[in-house]
């Protein structure tokens, strides 16, 4: 029985879609269903109010886009999401126009609570997404056909229009459809439960607020294209859909990369390399190198990894780098990857975003610290806990010394070069002001990559072919 997703084009298809949007509410049961299609006289007559008012606003919102996904078999409509496009959006500081809640009785209470939560789901929203984005409205799959990927199907159409579009994604969830949209990729960035206090409120008053009208805010960075970040992809003829062997919504498909996570990395080079081993420093410059460019992906989306110039940094930390999300794929034929693995971050389910205030820590600052973290992880090959003694100090290009959380590099160590020392434990520096911009880092790692030879350094581990044979020592063999 194959599923069939395709965008709503005819009015008609509400007929079914409505029905299935009831069904679909009750099951399991969502307290925001009353609000939206209350039933005053019979259920029919609920749904067919609501089909008037969705096809309405569809007609009257050209950045609707309303999606089914039809059993082939039986031709009903099993599934439908409703996305929206919002390029523009009003500044958060523009008075928020009064709701009416028509659809419900009026001089009712059920009407005056109604207009109260959208006031506070909306605003919510309004105060939050202050960027171009898109966002989910509203998914539903009839209850007799979950499991099969109807679900997947819908999500993945917004998630692609989205990356087509460059732009964030977003969803208001409910609390039980959270870890649904974090396997897709969104964060759960923040829970609001309405704030629906009245004065002298009545009894039945009391027993609605009493509902669980909490929702999420779930929020999915726009990363799409970037080469140091890992990618959803899709497959034609997929033959998982075609299964009833697995869960359809329990897997999404990711460009493969088959050289295992950083931390595996780390801990197989510490084998292979003994006591006292280091990894040769023209493989530790490509790697910083990624490390950096993935910084800047989370800076600038739309930028293919460059920096920004002129335009406003995203202000997204990943909030979760360490080596298990970090992974290392073959050699791309470029010339930054020629001999080493390319890294690519993966997994933004704790991703978070924040504003520069003043002086304040910023999202940039954050991930510098992250990378620096792991540089020197690499460079310790592992042997690097976290600081339980005062910070270290180095001294900067400029002459100050500066402290740094890399106690463990401080003095530099032997065999490594001083600059790719300096610039690591700036990145680690205990004072975010002092941390290097990411152009400064990018200027440096490019050069020291495309410049710095194995003469430079004169040791035969620094050669191409050496690097190469230990990278894949490290990656393939067996034994570590």
């Amino acid at each position: 029985m194959p599923l069939v997703l395709e965008e709503v084009k005819d009015e008609k298809d509400f007929d079914e879609i409505l029905p299935v949007l009831y069904a679909a509410f009750g099951e399991p049961y969502n307290s925001l269903r009353r609000w939206f299609i209350p039933v005053h006289t019979t259920v029919d007559a609920a749904i067919e109010d609501a089909k008037a008012r969705h096809i309405k606003s569809w007609k009257q919102h050209a950045g609707i886009h309303w999606v089914k996904v039809t059993d082939t078999d039986s031709g009903k409509i099993v599934g439908a999401a409703e996305w929206e496009i919002r390029e523009q959006v009003s500044p958060p500081d523009e008075p928020q126009k009064p709701i009416n809640a028509y659809w419900h009785i009026e001089g009712s209470e059920e009407k005056a609570f109604a207009e109260k939560l959208l006031m506070n789901l909306k605003g919510f929203m309004k105060e939050r997404m202050t960027r171009s984005h898109i966002e989910l409205e509203q998914l539903v799959v009839h209850p007799d056909y979950r499991k099969r990927g109807a679900g997947r199907l819908l999500t993945s159409w917004g998630l692609h229009k989205s990356d087509e579009l460059g732009l964030e994604t977003c969803v208001e969830s409910v609390p039980f459809g959270v870890p649904i949209y974090e396997k897709y990729g969104f964060g759960n960035l923040e829970c609001l439960n309405p704030d629906m206090a009245v004065p002298n409120p009545s009894a039945r008053w009391k027993e609605y607020a009493a509902d669980d009208i909490r929702v999420f805010l779930m929020w999915r960075p726009r990363l799409r294209g970037n080469n140091h970040v890992v990618n959803l992809i899709d497959i034609r003829n997929n033959p998982l859909t075609e299964t009833t062997q697995v869960d359809q919504d329990d897997w999404i498909i990711m460009e493969w990369l088959s050289c295992g996570t950083l931390e595996d990395f780390i801990d197989k080079a510490r084998m292979r390399l003994g006591l006292g081993g280091r990894l040769p420093n023209r493989l530790l410059w490509r790697f910083f190198l990624c490390l950096i460019r993935s910084c800047i992906a989370m800076a600038w989306p739309d930028s293919r990894e460059s920096i920004g110039s002129g335009v406003e940094s995203s202000g997204l930390a990943h909030s979760d780098l360490h080596g298990g999300n970090v992974l290392l794929g073959n050699p791309p034929r470029d010339g930054e990857h020629i001999i080493t693995p390319i890294l690519k971050l993966i997994d933004f389910g704790l991703a978070t975003e924040w504003p520069v205030e003043g002086n304040k820590p910023g999202t940039q600052h954050t991930n510098i610290a992250d990378i620096g973290k792991l540089m020197a992880d690499l460079i310790l090959l592992g042997h690097n806990p976290l600081p339980h003694y005062p910070p270290a100090q180095f001294r900067w290009f400029d002459g100050r010394k500066i402290k740094t959380n890399a106690i463990h590099l401080v003095p530099f160590r032997r065999g490594i070069d001083d600059l790719l020392l300096t610039l690591v434990c700036a990145c680690s520096a205990t004072e975010h002001l002092d941390r290097p911009t990411l152009s400064f880092l990018l200027a440096n790692a490019t050069k020291a990559v495309s410049g710095r030879t194995a003469l430079r350094y004169g040791s035969p581990t620094e050669e191409d072919n050496a690097i190469i044979q230990l990278w894949q020592d490290i990656v393939y063999n067996a034994e570590y």
